[in-house]
């Protein structure tokens, strides 16, 4: 009977031992479920902590110091304000005289800034330039540093040097296809480099040199990033969040720049604002005589370009002195050596527009056959998430918020559309830098950054539909 009895308690303290960590469990899951959905403060992707003797050191969301910073910082926020709005200068000194905590996002794009010295300001929300105070003090800052300070005693500190920027003094006259360049735009490829044997391919096959000595990396602090582009000038400013890049003076041939940056640096959030108003009158873009877009039609005087047989959107009159050529080879083509789905390039004289139609007259067809191009676009986005640096041409979308976007995908000035489905679910919104407006729209012709809920695997038939689009703010 004593037996009997002991088993009962024994499992009954079983059950309720199980009890208890199912109820502090579901107390946790509860906290960080409310956590995350948290709009005022949302938890971010990395911590990054400026200590007092000007190392920086960074917590990760796997981090076990991870959740205490967040939630020390969180449990003290409260009610938020639309405070002062502080310029980049004003911030930039903020973080340079003292120590701070930033919350850092890949994909929101609004740092929160925690300076832990100022006893007036209690919480930055970043913006484009500049931010604004969110909180006038935190009550508990004294606290809270003691705290991130003994939860980063063991954790490897890192230096921000900034302004390593190297251009090579020879150039390009074409992109380099093999070394797995990113296209932002038409003028801009980038690529980060991790590793001493990827930037000795990129140095041999770019030809890059210097006058001096390409300083020794240290790729356990610091990485590289490659920028390929046809602009001389290049004002780079680099911040914990992202990297900007102001491009100007556009020119024929393409500079290759190496920027060593911090691994303190947020290198998933990289932008170039590029700036074609200063161009050299013999590289300025002049659209209304230059048209690409897919071949759909072909007549015997004319040829029509279009997204599809539906949509198109130029009639090019062709003439007796009109020249064809194959792009790459140059190689001079006939009429009927066209192709349906072929990409066409054409430089001529802009004529009456009809029919809702461009018309054009052309001096120069340039062709580059269907496979060749889809084989090139299909290097930079197979296997990936993401459409960037394109715009929106097209739409056929209901009352609901189902159907479908066509963007332009340039390469070497051919367009390449390509058709994405969108739903009520698809996230709009104005960015770089701040989470300016949401719900922004279908907006044509405004440079974007896509990211689809599918990867893709064939840019003619992508599966799923988009899940954001981030306009990218002037």
């Amino acid at each position: 009977m004593i037996k009997v009895s002991k088993k009962i308690i024994y499992l009954a303290l079983l059950i309720l031992i199980g009890l208890v960590v199912y109820y502090i469990f579901c107390i946790e899951i509860k906290g960080e479920k409310e956590q995350e959905s948290n709009t005022t403060l949302p938890v971010p992707n990395r911590i990054v902590f400026k200590a007092p003797d000007d190392n920086y050191y960074i917590a990760y969301s796997d981090n076990r110091n991870f959740s205490k910073i967040y939630s020390a910082i969180y449990n003290e926020i409260g009610t938020t304000i639309e405070g002062q709005v502080l310029d980049e200068t004003q911030v930039d000194e903020l973080k340079k005289n003292g120590s701070f905590i930033e919350f850092d996002y890949d994909t929101i794009s609004k740092n929160f800034v925690f300076p832990l010295e100022d006893e007036n300001i209690g919480m930055i929300q970043m913006l484009e330039s500049g931010g604004q105070v969110r909180k006038v003090e935190l009550s508990n800052k004294k606290e809270i540093k003691r705290r991130v300070v003994n939860a980063f005693k063991q954790t490897k500190g890192y230096k921000f040097e900034k302004n390593r920027s190297y251009t090579s003094k020879n150039t390009l006259e074409s992109i380099p296809s093999d070394i797995g360049l990113i296209q932002k735009s038409n003028d801009v490829y980038y690529l980060i480099i991790e590793n001493k044997e990827k930037l000795n391919e990129i140095i041999e096959k770019t030809k890059f040199e210097l006058d001096d000595v390409l300083p020794t990396i240290d790729y356990g602090k610091d990485k590289v990033i490659l920028t390929i582009t046809n602009f001389e000038t290049m004002d780079i400013k680099e911040n914990v969040g992202n990297i900007k890049y102001k491009l100007s003076n556009q020119c024929k041939e393409f500079k290759v720049n190496l920027l060593l940056v911090s691994k303190i640096v947020n290198t998933n959030c990289i932008y170039y604002n590029m700036d074609y108003s200063n161009n050299q009158s013999e590289f300025s873009r002049t659209y209304n005589n230059t048209t690409s877009n897919l071949l759909q039609n072909v007549y015997d005087n004319k040829i029509e370009l279009g997204y599809s047989k539906t949509i198109l959107t130029d009639e090019v009159l062709i003439t007796k002195d009109t020249v064809i050529k194959e792009y790459k080879t140059n190689q001079e083509l006939k009429l009927s050596d066209l192709r349906i789905g072929d990409s066409i390039y054409i430089e001529g004289s802009e004529q009456v527009k009809q029919n809702d139609l461009n018309k054009i007259e052309a001096y120069t067809i340039y062709v580059y056959r269907k496979e060749a191009i889809k084989a090139e676009v299909e290097k930079w986005l197979i296997d990936t998430y993401r459409i960037d640096g394109t715009g929106i041409e097209a739409s056929q979308i209901d009352a609901n918020g189902n159907g479908y976007i066509i963007v332009e995908y340039i390469c070497d000035n051919f367009i390449y559309p390509i058709k994405l489905n969108v739903n009520s679910q698809t996230e709009t919104f104005l960015g770089m830098g701040y989470h300016l407006q949401s719900n922004y729209g279908y907006i044509f012709h405004e440079m974007s950054d896509i990211t689809l809920d599918t990867k893709i695997t064939d840019i003619d038939n992508i599966q799923g539909y988009v899940k954001t689009i981030e306009y990218i703010a002037d």
